[in-house]
């Protein structure tokens, strides 16, 4: 029996690298957002009376982008750091976020996905930070003094003041 020569990968820890060259993966990453773009929907139109095809475009994401290549999300984000397939993955991510931001500023995708999908797959910070100039507080050092009510405008709260318990 002959033994097989096993490549050596470059990759010495973990699984082999499913694409060996940045040319592959982008062959897949090509026919995913083609197959996203031809992607059609089938509807009933009362005008005509008839069934219709139009075209349908499936939203760009990062999940589906990383199930066309057929490896996770992190494998997706462990290829980026790779200088050979840096360029490759980060125009994929750009226009995948492209995609998103035009169509959550058209009103064609739901306004909590497009945050949340931003934030977790792009870097995006969803939390509001008031500072002043070169990030000091706003309101370092403020005192608010409120006026005292006098003796007068106690009594009448207090006259105003219903007591539930005598029944």
């Amino acid at each position: 029996m002959k033994k097989e020569k096993v490549k050596e990968s470059k990759n010495k820890v973990g699984c082999p690298l499913k694409f060996e060259t940045p040319e592959q993966m982008q062959i897949v990453i090509d026919e995913y957002f083609k197959k996203c773009d031809l992607n059609t929907k089938e509807f009933f139109c009362q005008k005509t009376g008839k069934k219709e095809i139009i075209k349908h475009p499936i939203p760009y994401t990062v999940e589906g982008l990383s199930n066309a290549l057929d490896i996770d999300r992190k494998s997706i984000i462990n290829y980026s750091k790779r200088d050979e397939f840096f360029h490759t993955v980060k125009k994929a991510k750009d226009k995948i976020l492209q995609n998103l931001t035009e169509r959550g500023l058209m009103g064609d995708s739901n306004p909590a996905i497009t945050i949340f999908n931003k934030v977790n797959n792009f870097g995006y910070s969803n939390r509001q930070e008031h500072t002043g100039p070169d990030g000091a507080e706003l309101f370092s050092g403020l005192k608010i003094t409120l006026p005292q009510p006098d003796a007068d405008a106690k009594k009448r709260w207090e006259d105003a003041q219903i007591n539930f318990d005598d029944d």
